[in-house]
């Protein structure tokens, strides 16, 4: 059941989002106004949360609104309307299509997350002193790895070696973290929580 207040008189305090169950469409709307009283092309809406009331269970990914299932109650003293909600089954094309948008947004998180992940070994890199400026298309972090098995100068050799490995780390890091968004365990971090979450790098020693 919902509860739909008036806001020719409403009350000032506690107003909320309307919940997503709650069909809004202006001819869903108007159908709550047809009685003596009120105006339909005036009236507007506000959801108020009210314990006397429950919202019923509505999973977005299955179930669309319909309408309303039949009107409970007008109090015109309180200005609300009582109403229980209709509920349908998605379409096979809505589903297609929720399928669809599901599959753009991880995409679109993944290179997101690619690209502060990318972003965050090469400067990392860079602050070892890797990199050609020469070369902008070796990022910093691929011109340590090519050290990492020349045995001509020990320091890069060991750099090398040390930022492969955390490199392959914060991937492996990096992957965990996305799977648990996208299984819908856990909410997309900031840029700032992801980086706090990965491998920590190696340290440079002095020269």
């Amino acid at each position: 059941m919902f509860r739909i207040c008036f806001l020719t008189d409403p009350p000032t305090a506690d107003r909320e989002p309307v919940p997503p169950g709650v069909n809004t469409d202006p001819d869903v709307l108007k159908t709550l106004t047809q009685y003596e009283g009120q105006n339909e092309l005036t009236m507007g809406f506000a959801w108020y949360s009210d314990e006397r009331f429950e919202v019923p269970a509505f999973d977005p990914s299955t179930q669309a609104p319909d309408g309303i299932d039949q009107i409970l109650e007008i109090n015109t003293d309180e200005y609300f309307v009582r109403f229980t909600q209709g509920l349908r089954p998605l379409t096979e094309d809505e589903l297609a299509q929720r399928a669809a948008e599901r599959a753009q947004q991880e995409a679109a998180l993944i290179r997101q997350y690619d690209g502060i992940v990318q972003r965050h070994l090469d400067a990392v890199a860079k602050s070892f002193g890797y990199g050609d400026p020469n070369r902008p298309e070796v990022s910093p972090i691929l011109h340590a790895i090519s050290y990492a098995e020349e045995p001509a100068v020990e320091r890069f050799m060991n750099e090398g070696r040390a930022l492969r490995a955390w490199r392959s780390l914060v991937w492996v890091a990096a992957a965990g973290i996305l799977n648990a968004v996208k299984a819908g365990e856990r909410g997309v971090p900031t840029e700032a929580e992801l980086l706090a979450e990965l491998p920590h790098p190696p340290t440079q020693d002095p020269l």
